[in-house]
């Protein structure tokens, strides 16, 4: 008797054990479940459509001098509801799980006394349960994101990066005598979508009528006859990932792993860049933005790619140069203006030729930064936004235009990214191109190439070289064309579609020769 009855206790305590770590693995389950499908929920209120690859991006490169309010929403709306919901479960089912709910039933006119254990069976559904989410949030997160695609895509090698690459640090680029200056503005999710329809974009009102008048004006590049911009290409969908694109001529892809060092010590160290090109013909050259320096790698990049001297908001907060509180990102739009209005004063009074590249942050989604230059116009504040940058862009450069150094100066505008305002674009048709702004002001030659072309960002480097008078022996630089010659670019040789798939794939020469790793 003794001894089935230790044999019933050990079943008993092992049917216990296994029960509590299915439980246990059922409640993390449903966490990661509940997780997912909150970053998914997450990304699509903060930035809209969102590429695989820039959330990769985001997890291997430095995060500091965010906006502290997307970290604090996404703790919340990501890891503690998720908490919350699992905590909710298992108090149903552990402290009630015995409870009895008794049924007193009448048929056919006898009485039927039923016991019901509802929290008995939740406790047996958690696993299967958590099985079932965790399963569905990774699918719903594959048809999100075509995770399958992009991890497929990167298991595949591929040598059109290095069978194209023109190796910058070889190529015969000659600069005339007489060097001169170059003002780069990087704007904030700029693209022509926010031009009116008649100008080729999307809106019925011109919301950027200033940005609209510079590239009508000036030398803009287009994909037809309009006012027109890049094609959006893989490895440059944000800020960093497009300012690379455009500065060093190759895509941004970076090695999926978690302990990255990419954007610590070193940014692609075996890429050629303007900066690089620019630093060894002598030109000084500063990098100007109102956010840290620190965030994505942004300083660590162009201070080994052209010993540029970064002026950022740490520097802004030691020289007093903030005009509001600081919040957010850091500076506003306006205040950096003004201090590139001080440094472009400084750096013309010296014997060098100067490059100075500013980064704009107001426009910035999911809808903009207001600042004191604002006018209330639209009942949209992203709408307001975008007017009051476009106007400020104007009066920089009719400021610039003002100056005794403009006449040996050139001034290349250019959006970094399509804008990744939540549910700004839905009722975009769906073959309707979004593309980036661009503008080149005084450049030193003229072309008749610049419609009618299929270009990327990456173009933009050996373009902004050329619009300098600096003459390219072929005409290419890593993977750019240049614009200003007629020259085709890789997409019109190969067309979009191969172009794009093709620098989506692993590159071993890329690996090995621009991120430089170890084996």
């Amino acid at each position: 008797m003794n001894e089935d009855w230790n044999k019933g206790y050990v079943y008993m305590k092992e049917k216990t054990y296994i029960e509590k770590t299915l439980l246990i693995i059922g409640a993390v389950l449903l966490f990661f479940s509940f997780f997912i499908l909150a970053v998914i929920k997450w990304v699509a209120a903060n930035y809209g459509e969102l590429a695989f690859e820039n959330i990769i991006f985001q997890l291997t490169t430095p995060s500091e001098g965010a906006d502290p309010v997307y970290f604090q929403s996404f703790i919340i709306d990501c890891i503690l509801f998720p908490l919350l919901y699992v905590a909710i479960g298992l108090l149903l089912v552990v402290p009630i799980m015995k409870k009895r709910f008794n049924l007193s039933l009448k048929l056919f006119g006898n009485e039927r006394n039923i016991s019901l254990y509802p929290f008995q069976l939740l406790r047996k559904l958690f696993f299967p349960l958590g099985i079932f989410l965790f399963a569905y949030s990774l699918n719903h997160a594959n048809d999100v994101y075509h995770m399958k695609y992009f991890f497929d895509q990167n298991r595949t090698d591929s040598t059109f990066i290095e069978d194209h690459y023109v190796d910058p640090q070889k190529a015969n680029v000659l600069f005339p005598e007489t060097k001169r200056n170059l003002v780069y503005i990087s704007l904030e999710s700029m693209e022509n979508t926010f031009m009116s329809k008649e100008y080729g974009g999307a809106q019925p009102e011109n919301l950027i009528p200033e940005l609209t008048a510079l590239a009508e004006q000036n030398t803009n590049f287009s994909q037809d006859s309009g006012i027109g911009g890049a094609i959006e290409t893989t490895g440059g969908r944000n800020t960093i990932s497009s300012t690379i694109s455009q500065l060093t001529g190759i895509p941004l892809k970076l090695p999926l792993t978690l302990d990255s060092q990419v954007g610590k010590d070193s940014y692609l160290p075996g890429a050629y860049a303007i900066g690089d090109i620019l630093n060894q013909n002598g030109y000084k050259q500063m990098l100007l933005q109102g956010s840290e320096g620190s965030f994505a790698g942004v300083g660590v990049f162009f201070e080994t790619h052209g010993n540029y001297d970064i002026y950022d908001l740490e520097r802004a907060k030691a020289d007093h140069k903030e005009q509001e509180p600081i919040s957010g990102w850091g500076l506003k739009d306006y205040e950096v203006y003004a201090i590139a209005k001080e440094q472009l004063l400084t750096l013309s009074q010296g014997n060098q030729p100067f490059n100075l590249t500013i980064v704009t942050l107001d426009t910035h989604a999911p809808d903009g930064r207001l600042c004191p230059l604002c006018e209330n116009k639209s009942e949209v504040q992203y709408e307001n936004v975008l007017s009051c940058a476009s106007k400020q862009v104007d009066d920089f450069v009719k400021w610039i235009q003002q100056q005794e150094f403009y006449a040996n100066t050139t001034i290349v505008i250019v959006g970094d990214h399509p804008s990744m305002a939540p549910d700004y674009f839905n009722e975009l048709s769906p073959e309707y191109m979004r593309r980036t702004y661009n503008a080149i002001i005084n450049p030193a030659i003229k072309t008749d190439f610049a419609k009618n072309r299929s270009f990327s960002k990456m173009d933009m480097y050996p373009t902004t070289i050329a619009s300098l008078g600096a003459t390219i022996e072929g005409d290419h630089l890593a993977l750019g064309t240049n614009l200003l010659s007629g020259k085709k670019t890789l997409i019109e040789e190969v067309g979009f579609e191969r172009f794009n798939e093709e620098i989506e794939k692993h590159s071993p020469f890329y690996d090995h020769n621009l991120l430089q790793l170890s084996e």
